[in-house]
């Protein structure tokens, strides 16, 4: 649902602009399952480990400034909780609307430059683990000498013999 909403932001304000104006786009929005799963490589501190879970996108977008700020303002009003990485944003063009002054002989600006910019960026998308991926995590951790429960009896292989 979340390319959904961001697109049909980027769809609503597009419909707002003069035909010659720059129009926003979606061009990437990709899953990543290499590095999506449950955390546990204290990407976001050793607290997390094991207790959410990350989705994550590969996005890239087109469109002035100003419509990267407002999808990136999007983004933050998003429900769930996100986290950006590997941001980068490259000039594609800028161009200059210009008339010729003939009585004055001189070249003229017409309103604003117009560039268009291309973001890209990793999208982490967290949320809690659901209880099926709970139980998942629960042997693995116990199969490798997790922690123990609380007054649990340490094994005979555990417990030091007397010299």
């Amino acid at each position: 649902t979340s390319l959904l909403d961001l697109n049909k932001g980027i769809e609503a304000r597009n419909s707002n602009l003069k035909p010659e104006d720059i129009k926003a786009k979606l061009t990437k929005f990709d899953p990543d399952p290499a590095t999506s799963g449950i955390v546990n490589n204290g990407a976001f501190g050793t607290q997390a480990n094991g207790q959410v879970y990350r989705q994550v996108y590969d996005v890239e977008m087109q469109g002035t400034f100003d419509q990267t700020k407002l999808f990136l303002l999007d983004l933050e009003r998003q429900k769930n909780l996100l986290a950006l990485n590997n941001f980068k944003t490259l000039l594609d063009s800028s161009f200059q609307k210009v008339v010729v002054d003939k009585q004055q002989g001189q070249i003229v600006p017409v309103g604003k430059p117009a560039t268009s910019i291309t973001t890209s960026f990793k999208l982490n998308m967290l949320r809690q683990l659901t209880a099926e991926e709970q139980k998942s995590i629960q042997p693995a951790a116990s199969a490798k000498g997790g922690t123990p429960s609380p007054g649990a009896t340490p094994s005979p292989e555990a417990t030091p013999s007397p010299k």
